[in-house]
């Protein structure tokens, strides 16, 4: 990741990317619910996070209104999406 805009899906069994999810620049951090289903990425400049849907590799929502987000944790039961804040907003 860096300043491409997109996010790489690699098949774990060849090493190889099978496809790659056009994202906006800069997006800087990364993390997978634990069902695999959702995958939650922080846009540091657009100040937003997309969901990306992993069956289908497409963002399929995004959560706006973040100032400049930093790092995400979910909850082990996928309820509830914690993200910080780099400029405390």
């Amino acid at each position: 990741m860096g300043n491409d805009g997109g996010v790489s899906v690699i098949d774990i069994a060849t090493n190889k990317v099978i496809t790659t999810v056009d994202t906006v620049s800069k997006p800087c951090c990364i993390a997978v619910s634990p069902d695999g289903k959702k995958v939650y990425l922080a846009n540091r400049i657009d100040d937003d996070v997309s969901v990306i849907d992993t069956s289908t590799n497409i963002i399929s929502s995004t959560i706006t209104g973040i100032d400049d987000p930093e790092d995400i944790a979910i909850t082990p039961d996928s309820k509830k999406v914690y993200i910080t804040a780099f400029n405390g907003n």
